[in-house]
């Protein structure tokens, strides 16, 4: 494999002046080999792109490889692809997390969005004491489809080559043992809370190469989920003088994040 174009630290490479429409496979073949697409896949090259044959394309993994390809066939089962060399996006040295209050409707699959073209490397939402929403056990495969798929999408648009990791932890407890080590951040209306900023350029500074932000629902954290965070040795973070919305401030805590740590 080659290491081909030079890329950012969380996978997304710079669009050259002419960008192919881009695909999603699980695994890519050696250069050279055939890829059938069917699904969703082949459905957005024939259907939504009417591609033909003989149109370049480029296809990822989502695990950092990607590869141009060349369609040989297009119809009603699916897409034939002829695959180039493979090229590798190096891994970030760091990893931002977020852990998210579980919110109610899309606003779920926009902050899955936005994971994505942030370069987040992990995605938890949480069922927390004032969570609207639920996490539905019967439903988790049906939740983890959907939320792959706007990531996958994502990707696509933004040209990251590494999805990020999206899991649902039960409550806060649960998210907390799930973590790794590194700096960790409450984002909740407390007293002693500092600027958000000042806490992530220490970290930048210090070197710290993985930061988990937690995000509460609306009506913030309960008193000992937030015990629990402070527990496990979290600074108090402030997003500033105004109430937000918990979607906003998800875009917030990440946008922050990828403002000191990308490069």
């Amino acid at each position: 494999m080659s290491a081909g174009p030079p890329c950012s630290a969380d996978g997304a490479r710079p669009a050259p002046a002419h960008t192919p429409p881009r695909c999603h496979a699980a695994r890519l073949p050696p250069a050279g080999g055939v890829l059938d697409l069917d699904g969703d896949e082949a459905a957005h090259l024939s259907r939504v792109l009417r591609l033909r044959e003989g149109d370049a394309v480029e296809v990822f993994d989502g695990a950092g490889a990607c590869a141009p390809a060349r369609i040989e066939s297009a119809g009603r089962h699916g897409v034939r692809l002829r695959v180039g060399e493979t090229r590798m996006s190096p891994a970030s040295a760091f990893e931002g997390i977020l852990v998210q209050a579980l919110p109610k409707g899309e606003k779920k699959d926009f902050i899955v969005q936005k994971a994505v073209e942030l370069g987040l490397a992990r995605l938890v939402f949480v069922e927390s004491e004032r969570s609207v929403a639920r996490l539905d056990a019967e439903g988790a495969a049906r939740r983890a489809e959907r939320w792959a798929r706007i990531a996958i999408g994502a990707a696509k648009q933004c040209r990251r080559d590494r999805l990020p990791v999206l899991g649902a932890a039960p409550d806060v407890p649960a998210a907390v043992a799930s973590l790794p080590g590194g700096v960790r951040i409450l984002c909740e209306v407390l007293p002693g809370a500092r600027p958000l900023r000042g806490i992530l350029r220490e970290a930048a500074a210090a070197g710290v190469r993985s930061v988990t932000i937690f995000v509460g629902p609306e009506g913030g954290f309960a008193a000992g989920e937030v015990a629990c965070i402070l527990g496990a040795g979290a600074a108090v973070a402030s997003l500033g003088p105004n109430v937000l919305r918990a979607e906003t401030a998800a875009l917030f805590a990440m946008s922050a994040l990828a403002y000191e740590f990308a490069g």
